[in-house]
């Protein structure tokens, strides 16, 4: 019997259509999200190209351009998620809303830095503010270890690919938090502004790479989502198999 490829499939909240729109839109939008990141990076250089680009972008500069991109790449990304969860024996299961809580928080996070106001008020509120920056950094690798881990076991539970998911929030949490932790580093030790620019561009980079890896990962996913199959009893097996034999 030959092996049919898997075919996107739909929950009892959307369509099929549904499905396979969002789907494509995703990939789109992981693509515009790395072009438009590249872009606003490497080629605002200096205030005047960034006056330039927040009168054209509306988005008030590069940098929250590319912060918004994020954001709605991980909605997706969440939005997505939701739908496997929909069409599988997931529903049943806590830990597999764990992947998209947490994109829909780093959604958030990204565009009003939330988990950089809650590390700082906490560090003041214990008189370290000046160690605030590490405290988060510690916070955000422990918190990262526990998620990784609640996550694959959840996907290796219901037979989804770990590796793409991997790939995506290593690439992330490299600029994330690799990159920034080296920026903030470099900053204390007196780097010049030009090469605290080019850590920063590469991390920002970097994260809109994982948010495209994310979404690619997030889309095979609902891809490959398994229905979830009726049962049968043997009593109707029996009766389907009577009936064929008698006619």
């Amino acid at each position: 019997m030959l092996h049919q490829p898997p075919s996107i499939t739909a929950g009892s909240y959307i369509s099929r259509k549904t499905a396979k729109t969002l789907v494509w839109t995703s990939f789109t939008l992981g693509a515009f999200i790395i072009a438009a990141g590249i872009c606003w990076e490497l080629v605002a250089v200096d205030d005047a190209t960034d006056r330039r680009f927040a009168a054209l972008s509306l988005f008030g500069g590069y940098n929250n351009a590319t912060s918004w991109f994020q954001s709605a790449g991980l909605v997706v990304c969440a939005v997505i998620w939701f739908m496997a969860i929909d069409n599988s024996r997931a529903s049943s299961r806590p830990t597999f809303f764990v992947m998209p809580s947490t994109l829909l928080y780093m959604a958030i996070s990204e565009h009003t830095n939330l988990d950089h106001e809650l590390t700082f008020h906490l560090a003041s509120a214990i008189g370290t503010a000046g160690a605030a920056f590490h405290i988060q950094m510690a916070a955000a690798l422990a918190a990262t270890a526990v998620l990784a881990t609640i996550t694959r076991s959840a996907l290796l539970q219901f037979g989804f690919a770990v590796a793409p998911f991997a790939a995506a929030a290593a690439v992330y949490i490299l600029g994330v938090i690799g990159l920034d932790l080296v920026a903030f580093e470099a900053s204390v030790r007196g780097a010049s502004p030009e090469a605290l620019r080019v850590l920063y561009a590469t991390e920002e980079i970097l994260e809109t790479v994982g948010v495209w890896l994310f979404l690619v990962a997030s889309c095979n996913l609902i891809v490959a989502t398994p229905q979830v199959s009726p049962q049968v009893s043997p009593q109707d097996s029996l009766s389907k198999f009577s009936i064929k034999k008698d006619v």
